[in-house]
């Protein structure tokens, strides 16, 4: 039987293994959560944007307080019951919008008492699925450990659907373009949003998962004996627990589905949800939109954005957030703690290169409707944002974050490696110096990203340079900054090696490489 262009090449990535018989989906997941890993150490308590509010949240739906009782009105927050070390922690961020301060101003989280208090949370009337996972560990400890485990329950979370996206991306056809975005994808940010308390890095990588695990799941139908179950019920589970995250989760879950529709058209959609397989994925993404959509409407989810009122017109708001969009492009980057550290220039530089090679190509390498998707899904980040602060700018002021559209920007990477699976990856020893020599820098800019904010709170960023300053600072991270600091180094440098190996590789005749499934 003739194979088809799609199945030779999903041929070559079976014989290639994805990252072979020594990076299985478990040392993947390994790799991911030692990063996010550290940096929830690295970051000091409550150093993330709402950090506490979603902890309270978190704390007060494991024991039954879903919901809260809620104050009247837009921004209005919800009044809940937690312990007591829990109800301190806003009291914890002192250095907060002030990036001179360091985190030696703020006092431990033990300190306080575990007696039953009331708390305010500006999250009380969100979805609360990921609080659910994320609130266990209050039930079980107290004082600064609940916090990090906190963290790393939701770092464990955030790696799990990261290997999900890996496993299927490293199955596709464009197996290698599709790794390479998802690389890409992977900016300071992310990580960074993964290793707080916050569901926003939660509906990042379920986006991503779904997008690639439906992708997957198709592809391997199309040829025959090629199993696709797998994909499909992690596109379904991803999908699930995306529509459950936040007010807009419903938003990127269709755009998922969506942007799989335009590059495998209707015909090949339809027939693979048909199957067994399919029509279980399809219930439970059914199922779980539904639950989303009631819990949205029972608790006014969107009526707990907090701000101040502005004269501008929802017009002006709509071009001057059209104008902002080239700026709002560091914060999918990097503009780390509450909003306040701004990383140094040299960051922005290389991944905005980083970004717009892939972007670009996920336009100038495909065509027809996948290039539509391509160039809808650009365009969306572009208005989605403009239309929504319009619609707020009167009662709210401008509240829009980068982060809040991260999601749609991850999707728009990953989306461009697959579409441009006709397009030949790079080979030979050209390539592979490029290779090696742009993940050389990824991983040191990856440590700069990481160093710099261990900097900011560790002796402050006071404008001048005062990195030995950091020796005898006053507050250290769990483990110390130069621990922590060489093993972030050291998991990049040998996740970096054996991405370039993957990249380079070329499979022999006859190799008996072992499969990452």
């Amino acid at each position: 039987m003739r194979l088809s262009h799609r199945q030779r090449l999903m041929e070559e990535q079976d014989k290639r293994g994805g990252w072979r018989a020594s990076s299985t989906p478990l040392a993947i997941f390994a790799t991911l959560f030692a990063l996010i890993a550290m940096w929830a150490f690295a970051t000091p308590l409550m150093a993330s944007p709402d950090e506490t509010a979603h902890a309270i949240k978190a704390a007060a739906v494991v024991r039954g307080q879903p919901l809260g009782d809620q104050g009247e009105g837009q921004g209005a927050q919800s009044s809940v019951l937690v312990p007591g070390y829990i109800a301190q922690l806003p009291e914890k961020t002192c250095f907060r919008f002030q990036p001179t301060i360091t985190a030696d101003c703020a006092n431990g989280v033990g300190e306080a008492s575990a007696e039953p208090t009331i708390a305010t949370t500006s999250a009380g009337n969100y979805n609360p699925m990921y609080y659910y996972v994320a609130g266990l560990p209050t039930l079980l400890m107290d004082g600064d450990a609940v916090v990090y485990a906190m963290r790393l329950l939701s770092a464990a979370l955030c790696a799990t659907f990261l290997t999900l996206t890996f496993w299927a991306a490293a199955r596709l056809a464009s197996a290698r373009w599709v790794v390479v975005s998802g690389v890409v994808a992977l900016t300071p940010m992310v990580l960074f949003l993964s290793a707080s308390i916050n569901p926003n890095a939660l509906e990042i990588v379920t986006t991503a998962a779904l997008f690639t695990n439906l992708a997957a799941g198709i592809e391997r139908r199309e040829r025959p004996g090629a199993p696709y179950g797998m994909h499909l019920l992690a596109a379904a589970v991803s999908g699930a627990v995306l529509a459950n995250t936040r007010a807009l989760s419903l938003v990127w879950l269709v755009a998922a589905i969506l942007g799989v529709v335009l590059i495998y058209r209707r015909r090949a959609v339809m027939t693979i949800l048909r199957t067994p397989a399919g029509l279980v994925c399809s219930a439970i993404l059914l199922s779980a939109s539904a639950a989303s959509l009631a819990w949205l409407f029972y608790a006014d989810s969107l009526d707990s954005l907090t701000g101040n009122g502005s004269a501008v017109t929802p017009e002006q708001a709509f071009l001057t957030m059209i104008e902002r969009a080239f700026s709002l492009t560091r914060e999918y980057i990097g503009v780390l703690g509450w909003m306040d550290t701004v990383l140094p220039d040299g960051v922005y530089f290389f991944w905005h290169f980083c970004l717009a090679a892939v972007l670009f190509a996920g336009v100038a390498l495909t065509k027809g409707w996948a290039r539509v998707g391509m160039l809808g899904l650009l365009a969306s980040i572009v208005l989605l944002p403009a239309l929504l602060q319009a619609q707020v700018i009167t009662e709210l002021g401008y509240i829009w974050q980068g982060r809040y559209v991260l999601a749609l920007v991850v999707l728009a990477l990953l989306y461009g490696g697959v579409a441009v699976e006709k397009t030949p990856f790079p080979s030979g020893k050209r390539s592979a110096a490029v290779a090696s020599w742009v993940l050389t820098v990824l991983v040191l800019t990856h440590v700069y990203a990481f160093i710099f904010t261990l900097r900011r709170y560790t002796v402050g960023l006071d404008g001048t340079v005062n990195w030995t300053e950091m020796f005898s600072a006053e507050w250290q991270p769990v483990l110390s900054w130069q621990l922590l600091t060489l093993l972030y180094a050291a998991v990049l440098a040998y996740a970096a090696s054996r991405l370039r190996r993957y990249l380079v590789h070329e499979p022999r005749v006859g190799s008996r490489s072992v499969p990452m499934a």
